[in-house]
């Protein structure tokens, strides 16, 4: 059943004014009417839920968004390339860390910690700066900004708006004295 949005409004209006507890809208909005079976709480705020049923998203698609968010974190690292030696991967492998390729980024690894006692916080290629701890999703941005400026041969200049902790300044910053 296709519900518009000013249906959709004053029904959530409605029960709100019921008392309705967000757990109850939602299971109204989204079991009954859009189909969808949940077995546990979103990790979503209800405004976004309600904005994308109301948006009209496919509910296998939001299905799946809800399960992504609910999976854990990947760690990941980024290796420095200006200060990291050419077999650091292979000594951090020797150490018991597994690392599998971030697919946008090639200096970007995911991470799972295999027997090694020290954290990777607290690792010699970390307190080096061979190293950065860093979301694979914080690696995006300048990989995007690396393929849009392909294509220009001057001098580029960057400012960095996205303030701290600095992992794209220093992503950045390596790519650019690269270059």
């Amino acid at each position: 059943l296709e519900v518009s949005g000013a249906i959709y409004n004053s029904v959530v209006a409605s029960l709100e004014k019921q008392g309705a507890q967000e757990t109850r809208i939602l299971d109204i909005l989204l079991r009954r009417w859009r189909g969808a079976r949940l077995r546990r709480q979103p990790w979503a705020p209800l405004p976004f839920l309600s904005q994308a049923v109301r948006a009209g998203i496919d509910r296998l698609e939001l299905r799946r968004l809800l399960r992504a968010c609910a999976r854990p974190a990947q760690r990941s690292l980024r290796v420095n390339s200006v200060k990291a030696p050419p077999d650091l991967l292979a000594q951090l492998r020797e150490d018991g860390w597994r690392l599998h390729p971030v697919p946008w980024c090639s200096e970007g690894f995911y991470v799972e910690a295999g027997d090694s006692e020290t954290a990777l916080g607290h690792s010699r290629p970390h307190l080096s700066g061979e190293i950065y701890v860093q979301e694979s999703t914080s690696m995006l941005p300048v990989e995007v900004l690396r393929a849009a400026t392909a294509a220009c041969s001057g001098k580029l200049c960057a400012l960095d708006l996205c303030s701290a902790p600095g992992s794209k300044a220093t992503q950045l910053g390596t790519w650019l004295a690269e270059r």
